[in-house]
């Protein structure tokens, strides 16, 4: 990895070069070269830190996105992922890159309202949720379970946003959920032994990377659609953290 210092104005900017051209050749060489050494740190069931190790990241990733291939996404849709922050994210995030799709983060924690609106314009075609509480509401069914929508949500408009997805899965292990759910066990149990983690996906530095929804409360939301070349070897401003 190359560093190259360039001054803009008062501030220094630094262009960094991975040698790689898109997110996922990063990710597929770090594989090969440091297999063994931690690619990220998170909490196990128990409260502890532990690592994965690149080897076990990159693994987890091409299977999920072989998954999001063998369902029928194509480049270019979108991937809503409504979860808190967690190892199952980051999975999804560069599973997602891997295809040429874009994620669309929406916070769990956000009104209904909103989320059902972010959901409307975005119209994805995977979406991932953390519980069966939430798939409940999002798929518009339950068994006396009330559905907290706003008087401008009707709860069919819930039912005709999901009606394209081609993907919706529960991180919760379930067995009683709703269509067009299912757990997140019981989607690696249908890829295990399917995929090649050696070969990295046909994307470029141009894919999609990003898909960011401003709140608009300075005006005009807008949406920006960031390529991967702005993440793979964009500018990191001195004291900041690079991305990879």
């Amino acid at each position: 990895m190359k560093h190259k210092m360039e001054m803009h104005g008062h501030s220094k900017v630094f262009k960094v070069d991975v040698g790689c051209a898109s997110i996922p050749e990063v990710l597929a060489q770090r594989s090969r070269e440091k297999p063994d050494r931690p690619a990220l740190w998170h909490k196990d069931g128990e409260g502890e830190w532990v690592a994965l190790c690149w080897k076990e990241y990159w693994d987890q990733v091409t299977w999920l996105a072989e998954a999001m291939g063998r369902y029928g996404l194509e480049p270019g849709d979108k991937v809503a992922v409504i979860l808190p922050t967690s190892v199952e994210w980051e999975l999804i995030d560069k599973a997602a890159l891997c295809r040429g799709l874009v994620v669309v983060g929406i916070e769990p924690h956000m009104a209904w309202e909103y989320m059902v609106r972010v959901i409307e314009e975005t119209r994805p075609r995977a979406l991932f949720v953390a519980d069966q509480a939430m798939a409940v509401k999002l798929s518009g069914t339950g068994q006396g379970v009330p559905l907290p929508l706003g008087e401008d949500v009707p709860e069919g408009q819930v039912r005709e946003l999901l009606s394209s997805i081609k993907l919706a899965v529960c991180l919760e292990r379930c067995y009683d959920l709703y269509e067009p759910f299912m757990d997140w066990a019981t989607l690696e149990r249908e890829m295990a032994g399917q995929t090649n983690a050696q070969n990295p996906f046909p994307v470029t530095a141009d894919s999609p990377a990003s898909y960011i929804l401003t709140s608009g409360t300075t005006g005009l939301r807008r949406h920006r659609l960031h390529p991967g070349s702005v993440v793979v070897g964009g500018p990191i401003h001195s004291g900041g953290h690079g991305a990879l």
